[in-house]
């Protein structure tokens, strides 16, 4: 614990699983109450027990599956930065040929304007190349 990492996932995921079973716990307890009341405080209680039993339901699920699951949670944690990462790498290629493309774009433009006599025939980039050019 003193590492900084916190508790084990499984222990984590337990933790959760009881809360979830709690919170229905508590749904079972003030069901009479509820049943007993009349009006606004009925319709309020009622709205608190169904965020009760909709909170719980979904941590039991989460935490079960996670439990019951062969791999250990952690791992699957590192499978999906895996595949984050594999998405920022293919970002990275699409955003590397847009760079070619917008290169290739130039490349014709400069020529188009050269053959038509807007700029000398010497580019910047060929007069850089030879050690003649100042930017």
């Amino acid at each position: 614990m003193g590492n900084g990492k916190g508790l084990p996932p499984r222990a984590v995921s337990t933790i959760r699983l009881l809360i979830g079973f709690y919170l229905f716990y508590i749904d079972y307890q003030i069901f009479p109450d509820v049943m007993a009341r009349t009006g606004t405080s009925k319709i309020v209680m009622m709205a608190f027990m169904a965020l009760f039993v909709v909170a719980g339901s979904v941590l039991i699920y989460t935490s079960a599956r996670n439990l019951l699951s062969r791999v250990p949670v952690s791992e699957e944690q590192g499978d999906q930065s895996r595949s984050i990462t594999e998405a920022s790498e293919e970002r990275r290629e699409q955003s590397g040929s847009i760079t070619e493309a917008s290169g290739e774009r130039r490349e014709q433009s400069h020529f188009i304007a050269e053959a038509s006599g807007d700029i000398p025939e010497e580019s910047w980039d060929e007069a850089e190349e030879r050690g003649d050019g100042e930017k």
